[in-house]
């Protein structure tokens, strides 16, 4: 296991260094920066970083180098195990100022965490800046800022991060001749991740439509550099009517997202186009629009995901792997609590006393929180309360109890029970 261990170790280290060079150089226009800071950001994360673990690399942003470490913190919660809490980034560099670091610092952040999201299939929410201080050696009076910020969710994560194939997908997107508009699409499926959930179905649609969007041209230019052919060479073997009103860039970027982002599924394009078009421009009301976007989420964001991989440079075998290994995105994530029961008595007067319905007051927290060392998973254990309010003749009958996990919502079957919870919690 050590030897393993280094070897890994070693991989990742060799693929940073690469990463460094690809990046970009220092400035030699002479110009300096004095100050350095250090910032410290985090972001609630259902991918996580194994104790210990962590990723680091160098970033060029307006001719200034920063030095990006990402972990997760593990926090004692008094369970048998420490658990996960946010995803962590330490970054240090120059800056002009503390107020600019933190922002500058933070939204390089961002640019990475999207990559490692798109990478694991699994939301980040955005890197948000907590803690910014200056570390510019010998002097004795340093500016401090810090933003107070919730305290860390615990991840209901065993998604771990697969820090070679980060790696590996980093390095090719930093030198990329289509760079602008491969981030992009990183961004908006990112963006998407980080609404994945039940009943959002329509804004996360919106934001994979617009990743299409955004990787559409790249994905022709990218198959040009492929074959040597010349656009007008692929537009004729795409079928392009010069008699048309459609520039060949116009053809190309609409036959490009039928062709190689969609891999000519219409249905399903059609379907998420007619959506996305529908919602963004308010041609239809949103109620409408609901079934159709759930039925063409789960291949959409797996076209684009595929398409994002597929333009970055990795080979089918490997992009198919990891399509595969991590099929399911998973959003943000939280508790989804469902209570279904029978009101019986007969009387109009359903809700208690200053009440205006009849409910129940339910509290959730968790009980245990183990790691199952065979299947290399968290079990998590939840623990309820709950306490009736209802009209004084009236009462709950045959209690039905449903707690998932918010964050691995599918379109066909709601969200996928914690690992590890098998009985109704108390009540």
């Amino acid at each position: 296991m050590g030897s393993f261990v280094r070897k890994g170790l070693a991989i990742i280290q060799r693929a940073w260094a690469r990463i460094k060079g690809a990046f970009g150089r220092r400035r030699t226009d002479g110009a300096h920066m004095a100050s350095r800071f250090r910032v410290a950001a985090r972001g609630h994360a259902t991918t996580i970083f194994r104790d210990g673990e962590s990723i680091g690399l160098n970033y060029l942003t307006d001719g200034r180098l920063i030095r990006l470490t990402f972990r997760t913190r593990y926090l004692d919660r008094g369970f048998s195990v420490p658990v996960a809490g946010d995803m962590w980034m330490d970054a240090e560099g120059e800056a002009p100022s503390v107020e600019e670091a933190i922002g500058t610092f933070s939204n390089a952040g961002r640019d990475i965490a999207a990559v490692i999201a798109v990478v694991m299939n699994a939301a980040i929410s955005p890197m948000e800046g907590e803690l910014a201080f200056e570390v510019t050696p010998g002097v004795s009076r340093r500016p401090f800022m810090q933003r107070f910020v919730e305290g860390d969710r615990m991840a209901l994560s065993s998604r771990f991060v697969d820090r070679e194939k980060v790696g590996a997908v980093l390095q090719l997107v930093a030198g990329h001749p289509e760079q602008d508009g491969l981030t992009r699409a990183i961004s908006q499926y990112s963006e998407a991740l980080n609404h994945w959930r039940l009943g959002a179905e329509l804004p996360t649609l919106s934001h994979l439509f617009m990743g299409v969007e955004a990787i559409k041209g790249p994905m022709w230019r990218h198959r040009l550099r492929q074959t040597g052919a010349s656009k007008e060479e692929l537009a004729v073997e795409w079928g392009f009517d010069p008699k048309r009103r459609m520039t060949i860039d116009e053809f190309l970027n609409a036959a490009s997202r039928g062709i190689l982002v969609f891999k000519a599924d219409t249905t399903t394009l059609h379907k998420a186009k007619e959506v996305s078009d529908a919602f963004e421009h308010g041609f239809r009301n949103a109620g409408m629009l609901y079934k159709p976007a759930r039925e063409s989420l789960q291949l959409t964001a797996r076209y684009l995901r595929s398409a994002i991989l597929e333009l970055a440079g990795m080979n089918d075998a490997e992009r198919d792997a990891l399509l595969d290994r991590y099929p399911k995105p998973r959003g943000l994530g939280s508790l989804e609590m469902y209570h279904r029961s029978t009101l019986v008595g007969e009387t109009d007067q359903l809700a208690a006393e200053g009440q205006e319905y009849p409910h129940f007051d339910w509290t959730v927290d968790f009980e245990e929180v183990n790691f199952n060392e065979e299947l290399g998973l968290y079990e998590f254990k939840p623990r309820s309360s709950m306490t009736a309010s209802c009209g004084p003749d009236v009462r709950f009958e045959g209690h039905a109890i449903e707690i998932w996990d918010a964050g691995t919502f599918t379109p066909e079957s709601g969200g996928d029970e914690l690992p590890g919870v098998h009985d109704p919690p108390r009540s």
